[in-house]
């Protein structure tokens, strides 16, 4: 998955993993459940350039490839994309044993730049809360809209619908 005007080839794609940089950790505890709902989400609907990268079978046990979860024969990353390189969020070794752990890993030429805006949208979904998917809600309106949409997290522009993407946050037991 790739949105917006940035895409990368699978030439340079490749190119990019051959040339694997530097790895930083991240301050910010992320599990499975968080990368496959709320921050694959929040990064999707906030970064122009999100990018969810997979490996299945074979290609998932060799090795070489970023990895934010692996699970069920398939290794799955999330990531932020420019022309000839990118950064993911991938696992690291855990500074507590059973805490999630993440880092952030650039690959290619110049992927400090991705590197930043996929920190800088780690924080930005650490600080409203995290967000979960089951705490989503979607609401549709007709378009065009004959009132004003009201404010939302997220706006999706469809050719006869508006969507809105707002999180309910659950009350702390």
């Amino acid at each position: 998955m790739a949105r917006g005007d940035q895409h990368i080839s699978p030439g340079g794609l490749q190119r990019a993993l051959e040339h694997p940089g530097q790895q930083k950790a991240v301050d910010i505890a992320v599990s499975d459940a968080d990368v496959m709902g709320g921050l694959g989400l929040w990064l999707v609907l906030h970064e122009p350039h999100a990018a969810l990268l997979t490996a299945v079978g074979p290609a998932a046990d060799a090795g070489g490839l970023p990895v934010s979860v692996r699970s069920f024969g398939m290794t799955v990353a999330l990531a932020v994309l420019s022309e000839r390189s990118f950064a993911a969020l991938v696992r690291s070794v855990p500074a507590v044993a059973g805490e999630p752990t993440a880092a952030i890993q650039q690959f290619g030429a110049a992927a400090a730049e991705p590197a930043t805006r996929l920190l800088a949208q780690l924080h930005d979904w650490d600080d409203h809360g995290p967000t979960r998917t089951d705490e989503l809600t979607i609401r549709a309106y007709p378009r065009p809209i004959t009132r004003s949409a009201p404010p939302a997290a997220a706006l999706i522009q469809l050719p006869h619908t508006l969507l809105t993407l707002d999180w309910t946050r659950r009350p702390e037991h």
